[in-house]
């Protein structure tokens, strides 16, 4: 099993991320908030991961938080829906540093929120 995430699964461009802003809905778990676009454009699911650079001033402390939003997304990725195309976006809010197992938590409390969403709209 890959335990990586391929080129395809990986959110990218200005424009897709506009979309997802302007289009998209959102949800929350402390001490993560998703945003996320049901899209008919690319079947299977998505993911970016954000850390505000206000917030935490040095790139390694940034780094290491996405990493962590990255693992704990790729361990809980098969709960997440994955029948349709399904863009994801997960940005860190607290201003200080969460452990990791609260993280994984809240990440697993998204994907089943996510799941048990109202089903996405016709595509």
């Amino acid at each position: 099993m890959k335990h990586s995430l391929s080129k395809s699964q990986r959110l990218r461009g200005k424009q897709v991320f506009q979309k997802l802003f302007a289009e998209g809905s959102q949800k929350a778990a402390y001490p993560v908030a998703l945003r996320y676009r049901w899209t008919p454009d690319v079947p299977g699911v998505r993911m970016a991961v954000g850390v505000s650079r206000r917030r935490f001033k040095h790139a390694a402390d940034r780094n290491r938080l996405k990493r962590r939003l990255r693992e704990a997304y790729r361990r809980q990725q098969q709960a997440f829906p994955q029948h349709t195309g399904l863009e994801l976006l997960f940005i860190y809010m607290p201003r200080h540093e969460v452990p990791y197992p609260e993280l994984a938590r809240a990440v697993a409390k998204l994907a089943r929120e996510l799941h048990n969403a109202p089903s996405p709209p016709a595509l």
